[in-house]
């Protein structure tokens, strides 16, 4: 059941206004004074005339009164602002507005004009906060939650609500427009007996959302609820993004002769806009310590993505991680790009392997340690430093600064030594198990597939094949052996092989390399935040495959050490608007610590990577135990425009949405009743001027005094 209610903006004016009907009503009593009565020869006529006038008199000045009292009632009711509103006969108070305002990555953008999205959105969030009714609860819901400080809780204090706005600015994380609303859907599910307001403020460019993303049905369908939103932008704004920058070698040797490797990156533009104009594009690489490189990007009319080489100013003076800020254009977030590229004085990879005496006298066909080291030391110069150690004898400061390791006797492995290569490769290591040449039977994959959480499904005995097959490259993205794989297909020509340990590494594994009948040869694992893992199914000997003999060995066992080392690195990049808890697979305990000081606390997990850059992890004793990139996700910075209608379409998915320009009020649950009361109390004047003049005593007593002579007469 509804009712009208009228509700005061200033209902003091009003209060004054009414006091106010005192004046007259004082004037009206002194007036009635009695006066000493005075005889004269014709009182008697006079007398006789009033008292068949008396009663129209006193209904005169009832009238007047009446009058001269609504006059500062009605003005005191137009100062207060009143708003004629129709309420529930239930509901105890306002209704309760929801702004949801874009707060987004491409919201901080300027348009043509200078002017931010996000300057529109807040400067009309506070004129529909000014416009609101006094008792109306209001709270503000950001689509980009990076902070939760930005969140305005709902309450009936405007004026803290309007401070809180004015200290919201746009930050550098994705719009999650459904998250929003489930939010105000819960808030409306919770109290059903007030209506509600949904105000959606944004621009709706791809950034803020993409209409091919489907919402959830009928979120927001309820007949209880107004939904409103503000018009999609219709200027475009041409811009160049960076959607990733990979180094070629996330980790080169110093003194290797492949620290080039280091320097060289592939950076993947993409272009926003509608008439995509020839142009160019200044790419622009730079360290902390002011070390530069730059190159031009020529685009061609119509062109929208692109793929370019650039140097990076990877210094081989020191050793350590390297911090590169790539940029493009107007150092926008989604402009910038932080990579990390590590340079080390020398690699250190132990060989699990048992130490045999007379090793000398073992054929080197036979000898598959021989053939690994080889491999991994083709030359004395190469800063690579390797030691054997015994499998049964692993202890956890074994693999202290270790950066790879090869196990080639897996079956002389205890649980425990399982469990801290484990630890190993979570923490970025990289580890290449091979079957040990001198079994046939394999019944320690079992404990492989447990220490590292493997789904593998192996043959328990090593397999002869009929007659020896060669190899073939399957080509994947992030491969150990892209730096390589132009040349594999020359160098797989005279690899053969003759027994291998069959097995299917399932779905969550690439294979990198199959015999022609499909039997997986070397098999890579790598999971986001942790290291890499190989799997070899031939035993480096002859009695088992040519590979040890040929020119593939070498350049296959360095590109397995450094791809996958770079790989392991190139994993651990952390995402700006997630939380702490959804990069749990990187951070344990401890602390991350920006350049500007800002720190978040691992302890914390709605804590949110709130800013891009490289940012330092500091372990529980407050050491620094690494460094991690932070990158916006490029595409929440897409400022291409959506048509209205498409977004029509897409919000009706979660009710009846109303398009509402800037200069239309949003709140149709009220109506403003000043202007009315202003035209009623100027009539009243008028009226009360005539009447005061009609009912005058002297107009009066000249009309009197005729009737009285002509009686007389």
């Amino acid at each position: 059941m509804m009712v009208i209610s009228l509700i005061l903006i200033a209902p003091w004016l009003a209060i004054l206004g009414a006091s106010c009907i005192a004046v007259p009503i004082l004037i009206h009593l002194l007036s009635r004074r009695r006066r000493p009565p005075i005889d004269w020869a014709a009182m008697r006529f006079v007398i006789e005339a009033w008292k068949t006038r008396r009663r129209r008199l006193q209904i005169q000045n009832i009238l007047l009164l009446c009058i001269r009292c609504l006059i500062p009632i009605l003005l005191g009711l137009a100062l207060a602002q009143p708003i004629l509103s129709g309420r529930s006969i239930f509901t105890s108070s306002g209704k309760m507005i929801h702004i949801i305002i874009d707060n987004s990555m491409v919201s901080g953008y300027p348009d043509d004009s200078g002017e931010a999205a996000f300057e529109r959105h807040r400067s009309r969030a506070l004129d529909i906060i000014d416009r609101a009714q006094q008792g109306d609860e209001i709270g503000v819901i950001p689509l980009s939650m990076i902070d939760q400080r930005h969140s305005i809780p709902h309450q009936r204090d405007h004026s803290m609500v309007m401070s809180g706005i004015r200290k919201m600015q746009p930050t550098a994380g994705q719009a999650d427009l459904e998250r929003a609303l489930r939010e105000v859907s819960r808030i409306v599910s919770g109290d059903q007996s007030r209506p509600h307001q949904v105000i959606l403020l944004s621009d709706f460019r791809e950034g803020s959302g993409r209409i091919d993303e489907a919402l959830p049905s009928d979120l927001l369908a309820s007949k209880n609820v107004q939904l409103d939103y503000s018009p999609p932008s219709t200027d475009v704004v041409e811009q160049t993004r960076i959607m990733d920058v990979t180094p070629l070698r996330r980790l080169a040797l110093r003194d290797g002769g492949v620290e080039s490797l280091a320097s060289q990156s592939l950076v993947h533009l993409e272009r926003d806009g509608e008439q995509l104009p020839a142009t160019t594009n200044t790419l622009k690489a730079t360290t902390p310590d002011g070390a530069t490189t730059s190159r031009q990007v020529n685009w061609d009319a119509g062109s929208r993505t692109m793929i370019v080489d650039l140097l990076l100013p990877v210094t081989t003076g020191e050793t350590g991680d390297s911090s590169i800020k790539v940029t493009v254009g107007e150092d926008l977030p989604a402009q910038q790009h932080h990579v990390l590229v590590e340079l080390q004085d020398v690699l250190r990879i132990i060989i699990l392997d048992r130490d045999r005496l007379g090793r000398d006298s073992l054929p080197i066909e036979l000898d598959s340690s021989n053939w690994i080291q080889r491999a991994l030391q083709p030359s004395d110069e190469l800063p690579i430093d390797v030691r054997r150690v015994d499998p049964a004898s692993l202890v956890e400061g074994d693999l202290m600064d270790i950066d790879a390791v090869f196990i080639l006797r897996p079956d002389l492995l205890e649980v425990d030594g399982w469990d801290l290569l484990s630890i190993f490769q979570d923490d970025g290591g990289l580890i290449m198990v091979l079957p040990p040449g001198e079994r046939n039977i394999h019944n320690w994959t079992d404990r492989m597939n447990m220490a590292f959480d493997l789904d593998w499904r192996f043959d328990q005995e090593t397999k002869d094949l009929d007659a020896k097959e060669g190899l073939e490259f399957s080509e994947t993205d992030d491969s150990v052996l892209a730096i390589i794989s132009p040349e594999l297909p020359t160098l797989l020509e005279p690899i053969d092989v003759s027994r291998i340990l069959g097995m299917d590494p399932g779905m969550d594994s690439t294979t990198l390399l199959r015999t022609d009948s499909g039997i997986p040869f070397l098999v890579m694992n790598s999971n986001p935040g942790s290291g890499t893992l190989l799997f070899m199914a031939s035993s480096p000997r002859l009695d088992w495959t040519n590979l040890p003999a040929k020119p593939l060995m070498v350049p296959l066992i360095q590109e397995s050490l450094r791809g996958g080392l770079h790989l392991g690195r190139d994993q651990q990049d952390l995402m700006v608007g997630l939380s702490v808890e959804a990069h749990d697979h990187l951070l344990k305990s401890g602390e991350l610590r920006h350049p500007d000081g800002t720190s978040i606390f691992l302890s914390d997990v709605n804590g949110m990577i709130d800013r891009p850059g490289t940012w330092s992890f500091l372990g529980s004793n407050g050491l620094r135990k690494g460094r991690y990139t932070a990158n916006v996700d490029p595409s929440s910075g897409d400022m291409d425009i959506q048509t209205q209608d498409a977004v029509d379409t897409w919000l009706s998915e979660t009710g009846e949405w109303t398009l509402v320009n800037e200069s239309e009020s949003t709140d149709e649950a009220g109506y403003s009743l000043v202007w009315l009361l202003l035209g009623i109390l100027a009539a009243l004047v008028l009226v009360e001027s005539f009447l005061s003049r009609l009912f005058s005593p002297s107009v009066g007593i000249s009309k009197g005094s005729t009737t009285v002579m002509g009686t007389a007469s």
